[in-house]
């Protein structure tokens, strides 16, 4: 209501543009939280929407709770994915070709779809 009544007074000073920006950066985060909780977003743009809005003096709770939700969601998605799939680098252990490689993500992948795993 401040944010109208502020759009209507043609009168211009220092505080009254620092609200009307944070308000369409509000509203700019609240846009994007609604995309990423709706669709499909990378996993680094949920973390920074929830950084983003936990550091915003609002009650985003409603949001951050869906947000966060997805980014647990995601996390367990990953460190199941990375249990299961071998890996081809040598952080993971010594490094094999890539056909071998592909060759045992396949067959883990084959192994967990049958476990339920993935399903």
């Amino acid at each position: 209501a401040m944010v109208r009544e502020a759009n209507r007074v043609d009168f211009s000073f220092p505080e009254m543009d620092v609200l009307l920006q944070f308000h369409r950066t509000t509203e700019e985060w609240v846009d994007r939280a609604n995309i990423a909780i709706r669709s499909r977003i990378s996993l680094s743009e949920i973390e920074s929407l929830v950084k983003q809005g936990t550091a915003m003096p609002l009650d985003l709770s409603e949001f951050l709770d869906k947000l966060n939700s997805r980014l647990r969601l995601a996390h367990e998605w990953l460190d199941r994915f990375q249990s299961e799939v071998p890996c081809q680098y040598l952080s993971c252990g010594s490094k094999v070709d890539n056909l071998s490689w592909m060759s045992k993500m396949r067959a883990a992948l084959l192994d967990s779809s049958k476990d339920g795993a993935f399903g």
